[in-house]
């Protein structure tokens, strides 16, 4: 099933008060996994119950590896608590997102972004 957000990802502020030491910090969470001229793509790790900053992110494709149960908050403050499967995906037309990730286990997924010439 495809979902259209205006994640990614990979999505990611808590729409609540959180503890500052459960916020990650979009680079603690990310790993780049594939580069060329055409496609950057990172493996992002959501640990449980832990809140990504709000942050911008690039137009991507994001692909959930693992099930997800996530609340994303977006850059004009609303929020909305989502839930994928492993193997959906949701394109993200750019901009300021964040996300907790409402599980007991991480979430893991890809974020896609293409790269123009």
């Amino acid at each position: 099933m495809m979902r259209f957000t205006s994640a990614f990802m990979f999505a990611l502020l808590v729409a609540g008060p959180t503890v500052l030491s459960q916020v990650q910090t979009p680079a603690q969470m990310a790993q780049p996994e594939f580069v060329n001229e055409h496609v950057r793509i990172r493996r992002v790790f959501h640990a449980p119950h832990r809140s990504v900053a709000l942050h911008e992110v690039p137009p991507s494709l994001i692909v959930y590896v693992t099930a997800a149960h996530e609340r994303i908050t977006y850059g004009d403050g609303n929020a909305k608590e989502m839930r994928f499967k492993p193997g959906e995906y949701e394109w993200w037309p750019g901009g300021r997102l964040g996300a907790e990730n409402l599980d007991e286990t991480p979430t893991e997924l890809l974020v896609i972004v293409p790269v123009g010439k």
